[in-house]
């Protein structure tokens, strides 16, 4: 009797253990089809199941980062607004710059955040305009200074302290808090020296924007062995952006929910090793070839928190304290893009590259002019032919200082963001090459005419804020004076964008 249960004893332990072994493998495969099954909607990926082989091993230091950052940015109260960073000689600009919006149907609140560099009397004066509409100032310096990381109320998030957040974001770094700390889910960011001929607000229904919750610009394709292109030890193949994206440890980003994309179905060309799943995009980019070392414009851009919440939680990490460290950029234009490209997300650029504004123009025929000015974009959706994409907007301080009603003025027309024409070498990057021009139409000068006329009524009521002078009830006369003059070229100007033909989007 013990000598057959010896015997037996390991053919029936052999049995139960392939009996178990199959039941697992069952369950594991009815988990894995399960967790296949196609969304009606986009896809919330979380990497935690391991969609990379990778150390089990997550820096626990970076994983309460990377959930701080998060729950920062998704207490929001506000579904969608205009976020325009500004400080005190630009709010004018920025006051100027609404009024247009406003003009184009667009009716959106707007936040303008500072860094302890904006007047009381500014906010006062602006807040009491109805023709701005919905606007709010804060101090976002204020919220940064004091952000802690969760659980650790002593370990500061961005800066130790109020005076080490006006050095380190009274810059374009301000730019980025500013997406992290807003109240909107849904941002459209702009620059204050900008002046646009086409609303913005339209995008907000583009298929690029919603499908991915991103719309970002290109900018020039130029400095190929500066800012993201500059080589690691001065020589070889090798760019900063090359070594940082390869050094990114995404793993304490991987509990944040992203919109899952296709794998890349490209060859790396560059001799890194990835811990992260690369994009088409970025493998056949400008900047990641040494074509450029730029990548974004981000004069305008479009970002939805909800949509991309591990984009930007690792966004605001390259602002935070500790070892992540900020990427290659020129100010913050490429964090975006850095930001959705870690985040193993889905994103959008424009179709075409960025152009040019200015009065320099040498026409020598269809793609072979060249024309020097200032930033400007069309369009970023491609519409049925180059000669259908309107001038979208410029970026510059010139926006106040064009007359194209004394001096003609060009801007450069649709080209596709793909094609590569050669490096600039002798040429100035401010002067796009082998382009087609095209001169203001009527409409696009008298609405530039108005925009600076629009600041002008701005400096009026400025003026009349700080005039002590009067008696009260003259400076209320010219107060309702100056008011009647702006809400009176508002309504020519919103007459006149009746007549705008909107390109597809």
């Amino acid at each position: 009797m013990n000598v057959r249960l010896k015997r037996c004893t390991p053919r029936v332990y052999s049995i139960a253990l392939l009996l178990s072994l199959g039941l697992i493998a069952v369950y594991l495969d009815s988990k894995l089809a399960w967790s296949t099954l196609p969304s009606p909607k986009h896809v919330f990926h979380s990497f935690g199941q391991a969609a990379h082989n990778e150390p089990h091993h997550v820096d626990s230091i970076k994983l309460q980062l990377a959930q701080t950052l998060n729950n920062i940015a998704q207490n929001t109260s506000q579904p969608r607004g205009i976020v325009i960073p500004v400080y005190e000689p630009i709010v004018k600009l920025a006051a100027s710059l609404i009024l247009e919006l406003r003009t184009m149907g667009v009716d959106a609140p707007v936040e303008m955040p500072y860094c302890g560099d904006v007047s009381i009397e500014s906010q006062t004066l602006f807040m009491q305009k109805s023709a701005l509409g919905s606007i709010r100032y804060y101090d976002v310096c204020e919220l940064a200074a004091a952000a802690a990381i969760e659980g650790n109320s002593t370990k500061k998030l961005f800066c130790d302290n109020i005076e080490a957040c006006y050095t380190k974001f009274r810059s374009f770094d301000i730019k980025v808090i500013s997406v992290v700390f807003s109240n909107f889910e849904e941002i459209m960011m702009i620059d204050a020296d900008t002046g646009f001929f086409v609303s913005p607000a339209v995008l907000w229904g583009s298929e690029k924007y919603k499908a991915t919750g991103t719309l970002l610009m290109n900018d020039r394709t130029a400095h190929e062995i500066y800012f993201m292109a500059e080589r690691v030890g001065g020589s070889g193949n090798i760019s900063f952006q090359h070594r940082y994206m390869s050094k990114f440890d995404p793993a304490p980003f991987r509990s944040i929910p992203t919109l899952e994309r296709e794998k890349a179905t490209l060859p790396n060309p560059v001799p890194v090793k990835l811990k992260f799943g690369p994009s088409d995009y970025l493998l056949t980019s400008h900047s990641w070839n040494l074509r450029t070392g730029h990548q974004v414009d981000s004069s305008i851009l479009f970002w939805n928190k909800k949509k991309q919440p591990r984009a930007t939680a690792i966004l605001g990490s390259f602002k935070a304290l500790g070892d992540i460290g900020s990427p290659p950029s020129y100010g913050d234009k490429e964090l975006y893009f850095y930001a959705a490209e870690l985040a193993e997300t889905q994103y959008s650029f424009s179709d075409h590259a960025i152009g040019a504004v200015g009065t320099d123009y040498r026409d020598h025929g269809e793609k072979n002019s060249t024309l020097c000015g200032d930033m400007a974009q069309v369009f970023p959706i491609k519409q049925a032919s180059e000669d259908d994409v309107p001038l979208f907007y410029l970026n510059s301080d010139r926006v106040l200082h064009f007359k194209p009603e004394v001096e003609p003025v060009y801007y450069m027309k649709a080209r596709m963001a793909d094609v590569y024409l050669g490096a600039f070498g002798e040429r100035r990057m401010e002067c796009p090459f082998q382009m087609t021009g095209a001169r203001f139409s009527d409409a696009e000068a008298r609405h530039l005419t108005g925009r600076q006329r629009l600041h002008e009524l701005v400096i009026m009521w400025e003026n009349i804020a700080q005039d002590n002078t009067n008696d009260p009830q003259t400076k209320e006369t010219r107060n309702v004076a100056a008011d009647g003059m702006v809400d009176e070229k508002m309504h020519e100007m919103r007459e006149a964008y009746r007549q705008v033909i909107i390109p597809n989007v």
